[in-house]
């Protein structure tokens, strides 16, 4: 045989089988296209200057890119898969006819390189075209006008190149392994496995529940952030599994139960479609299960990376409530802050700008371990179970800053004030900091959020740790934080895991709103502080707001494009799924309308089938996301992300728009599925 011949067949096969080659090299041709769109923004952000937070943003591009590459092998491979199953007779019908199997081997060669070659070309034209208009939306999305110039970075071409290039030869040599392995009548039949009615594993089943069970009260019941992250991805290991034994025994177990209620099942709408769904139920579960687990994944990723893009303020103004704040730790048991306000208010009146809404003061910040019995500040193991952040006051400071309406009463001996975030102090409550005993009176939520307002509150900014729960603390005096410090010295001697700091905050308002002009302005005061004696670190609202947008507006746009991807897949799933089940569906609603069964019956069964199959998937990632709401809130914690409202927002509005677009798949694959059947909805 030649050449010529092998490709006019493998052209021929391609045209014959178009219903399931096009998707195939659609599903290529958007792969290639993404990876290099990823590929190309990675690199230019490398190489972009003039903007604060290129640095974060690089790195975040890079994972992304290697996500998206792995992932993109991933979907090829499947779908490459499905086209092998589908194509089994005829396949076998070629053994039949003489040819040997590496005649078929060089047969699939000349399909691999026709399909492989098209999509990698068409991919990455369609890549280039878009590249441009994708990182201009990026930057956009960061708030920044970088000028860029048209390019094609040769790295980027080259890696989409050899990444789908070995991609294609795993996919060749997968499909000579299967033809090798297989007999003629073996091919022939291969179509048929897996119609056997499945029995009922009521032991999987449930263990499928357990398995969800357990998965759901971990999201549910995780307090601490650290932890969250760990507990996050044993969920998502114990749900999938679960998932998976639910929808392989759990649904024949349904079934069965569903054909042994006669009133039920002896309906001739339902006699069809459960008896339909229970022999072929095992290979539609995993691929229903897939669609359960990619739509879930989809839906918090898509919620997740966009509600940290759009509370990227409130997280700026938590932690910046001013536009400078200047930190000094505290060595000894002062420092000269005359001097050092003097040198800031000289440097900010050369700026031709001035301080405004200023707040001072000493702060004591300690992050270590919990005891029992109201005990806090104590020497022992320290773990994510037992960690405690306490920030404290001076009750002095904020009382000499404060007008006469927000001033706190004085209190007597061994009295403190104190705002517990998460309630669990009383009022006139015993505590101990550090084996000294305390009677804490508690500030209510409205007075402590008046001395957190941005414009007008005089409580001190200081770091706050997103990590786990915090206690508030205003003692007496700067004495008394002095005191604190000093006992947690202490116990770091003993061994203790702690990281106390003690500092001095010196935080005002400026009018300077250009971030370079106000990373040279804090470089330079950095400088004059330090020649003065005065060691410090500056942070600046307006600088770091770049760096913030950097980073969130990358895993939003990360978040998209693996959003993307998965939600690719999921289509690629669902209408491989509606044309092999329509193969297999056609002769069987034949037979139905022979024995007497309308066309309008016939079209009732398949609408109640499919919508019944369809989404069932949707119903239970919904469910997934649900019990998973306080887990992913957890992390987002950690990325200082607290807006709850706003996360339940962006998560009902990701369900809602990803329902739309599951609604406009299913009339689509609807359709694919009738016309296979010879019906007409």
């Amino acid at each position: 045989m030649t050449r010529k011949l092998y490709y006019s067949l493998a052209k021929n096969n391609i045209k014959k089988n178009k219903s399931t080659f096009f998707p195939f090299l659609i599903s290529i041709l958007i792969m290639v296209a993404m990876f290099y769109i990823i590929s190309f923004i990675s690199y230019e952000v490398s190489h972009a200057k003039g903007f604060y937070g290129m640095e974060p943003m690089e790195m975040i591009l890079q994972f992304g890119t290697y996500v998206c590459g792995i992932f993109a092998a991933l979907v090829i491979f499947y779908t490459n898969s499905f086209l092998l199953k589908q194509r089994s007779k005829e396949l076998g019908l070629y053994s039949m006819l003489g040819l040997e199997k590496r005649h078929i081997a060089k047969v699939l060669f000349w399909e691999n390189c026709i399909i492989g070659l098209a999509g990698l070309a068409g991919g990455l034209i369609l890549g280039i075209l878009f590249s441009r208009f994708m990182s201009l939306l990026l930057f956009k999305m960061i708030g920044t006008s970088i000028k860029l110039g048209f390019s094609i970075p040769t790295i980027s071409v080259m890696s989409t190149i050899l990444l789908f290039l070995a991609v294609y030869f795993v996919n060749f040599v997968v499909a000579n392994i299967r033809v090798a392995r297989l007999k003629p009548i073996e091919l022939l039949q291969s179509e048929k496995k897996g119609e056997k009615e499945p029995k009922a594993n009521w032991l999987l089943a449930v263990l499928g529940i357990v398995s969800l069970g357990i998965g759901y009260y971990l999201s549910v019941t995780t307090k601490n952030p650290i932890k969250a992250l760990n507990t996050f991805f044993m969920a998502v290991l114990l749900v999938i599994l679960g998932n998976y034994l639910l929808f392989i025994s759990g649904s024949v177990m349904l079934l069965k139960v569903l054909k042994k209620n006669k009133r039920f099942y002896y309906h001739k709408s339902h006699f069809i479609s459960v008896s339909g769904m229970t022999y072929r139920m095992k290979r539609n579960a995993v691929g229903l299960a897939n669609i359960c687990i990619l739509s879930t994944a989809v839906l918090i990723i898509l919620s997740s990376t966009v509600c940290l893009y759009m509370g990227i303020e409130d997280v700026l103004h938590q932690q910046y409530p001013r536009d400078l704040r200047i930190v000094c730790d505290v060595k000894k048991e002062e420092i000269n802050t005359d001097k050092m306000e003097k040198i800031v208010q000289q440097k900010v009146k050369k700026a031709g700008k001035e301080t405004l809404q200023v707040k001072k003061g000493y702060s004591f910040n300690y992050l270590g371990c919990k005891g029992k019995n109201n005990h806090y500040m104590i020497a022992g193991t320290f773990d994510v179970d037992n960690m405690q952040y306490l920030t404290m006051y001076s009750l002095e400071e904020y009382n000499q800053l404060a007008d006469n309406d927000n001033k706190l009463p004085e209190l007597g001996e061994k009295e403190i004030w104190a705002y517990d975030e998460k309630g669990t102090l009383k009022d006139r409550q015993k505590i101990f900091l550090a084996d000294e005993a305390y009677t804490v009176r508690i500030l209510k939520q409205e007075q402590f959020q008046q001395m957190r307002d941005a414009k007008k509150g005089l409580y001190f900014d200081t770091d706050e740790s997103s990590l786990g729960e915090t206690i508030n603390f205003f003692l007496p005096n700067v004495k008394e934080l002095c005191k604190m410090k000093k006992k947690a010295e202490q116990l770091e001697k003993k061994g203790n895991f702690s990281y106390p700091t003690f500092q001095y905050a010196y935080a005002f308002n400026m009018s300077e709103k250009n971030a370079k002009k106000m990373e040279t302005f804090v470089d330079n005061l950095e400088k004059t502080l330090k020649e003065a004696g005065l060691d410090s670190q500056i942070r600046s609202l307006v600088v770091n707001r770049d760096a913030f947008y950097g980073i969130f507006a990358s895993l939003f746009f990360i978040g998209i494009f693996i959003g993307s991807l998965f939600l690719v897949t999921t289509v690629l799933i669902i209408y491989y799924k509606q044309i092999s089940e329509g193969y297999e569906d056609k002769e069987r609603f034949r037979i139905l309308q022979k024995v007497g069964m309308t066309t309008e019956e016939v079209k009732k069964v398949i609408r109640s089938q499919i919508l019944q199959v369809f989404f069932l998937p949707i119903f239970l990632a919904s469910l997934h996301i649900a019990f998973a709401f306080p887990c992913v809130e957890k992390i987002l914690e950690m990325f200082l992300m607290s807006n709850r409202t706003l996360f339940i927002c962006c998560t009902v509005g990701s369900i809602f728009v990803f329902l739309v677009g599951y609604g406009i798949v299913y009339k689509l694959t609807a359709k694919t599925y009738y016309r296979i059947v010879g019906t007409n909805n």
